[in-house]
């Protein structure tokens, strides 16, 4: 046994001292660089494109995806068509989403917060009562999305007064919790936009841009003579601005909520958990 050690130790090569440096000693001195970190869950989310979520969906991917509250909301603007039909001048919000920090210089994401009516029953058909269809669609970067559509309202807020992405998704989702039935003239999308851009103006520190409106382009109003939603969307932001007075952060809204449904009850409202 002894000699066939011996054996294979003699017909070895020698030791070969600089091939052991540059392979060991080297490696340790300059280890070689990490590989790329993997994108983020928020990050994919935020870059798939067309993707579209509900709200409750929406809210779940956002607590999962950014549990500490990086991202945040830089801009809202509230959004009308200028065409009478098909949508009948449909309104609707655009989130612009980022990182805080500033370098390097973030990417911007725009996302489409909107209401339809799904169109199951007859009367849901004809666009006048049924189940809503409140959706949150990525649109994706910025520098690559055309909005050609009526900007009727502009909130803007600097990244370091900016609310965090959750904030505004929690307020998204119980606006939506609150009337989840589609009806004309009083939970239309002009109610729902309203709501969410008069929420965020009423209880965030935000600067408003005022855009002067075009006759066909009045919020809230089809054909500048026909208002819908608008005493709804003024009785939820004043109990959602009551309660911020009394119960600081986001944990208010369901509170806020509960209490709308006493001030305005909805025979046929289903709450969402």
């Amino acid at each position: 046994m002894h000699a066939a050690i011996l054996t294979f130790m003699t017909q070895s090569e020698p030791m070969n001292m600089e091939y052991y440096f540059e392979t060991l000693f080297s490696s340790f001195l300059f280890p070689p660089p990490e590989k790329p970190v993997p994108q983020s869950f928020m990050q994919t989310t935020l870059s798939n494109t067309g993707q579209v979520h509900s709200p409750a969906n929406w809210l779940r991917l956002v607590h999962q995806g950014d549990p500490d509250h990086h991202y945040i909301v830089t801009t809202l603007s509230h959004y009308k068509e200028q065409s009478l039909f098909p949508n009948f001048q449909h309104e609707y919000i655009v989130l612009y989403i980022q990182l805080r920090a500033q370098q390097p210089p973030p990417i911007i994401t725009a996302i489409r917060v909107s209401r339809t009516i799904a169109n199951h029953t007859p009367t849901a058909r004809l666009g006048l009562w049924g189940s809503a269809e409140d959706t949150v669609t990525i649109l994706g970067d910025i520098t690559q999305v055309q909005i050609p559509d009526k900007r009727v309202l502009h909130l803007t807020w600097t990244p370091d007064q900016a609310p965090d992405l959750e904030h505004l998704s929690v307020l998204i989702c119980q606006i939506h919790n609150s009337s989840p039935r589609y009806r004309l003239f009083k939970t239309c999308c002009y109610s729902f936009a309203r709501t969410i851009s008069d929420s965020a103006r009423a209880t965030l520190n935000s600067t408003e841009h005022i855009h002067q409106t075009r006759f066909f382009t009045r919020r809230s109003h089809f054909m500048h003579f026909i208002p819908a939603g608008i005493m709804r969307a003024q009785i939820s932001t004043d109990v959602i601005v009551a309660m911020t007075q009394d119960v600081p952060g986001k944990h208010f809204f369901k509170s806020a909520i509960d209490l709308l449904f006493m001030i305005y009850p909805d025979d046929d409202i289903e709450y969402e958990t």
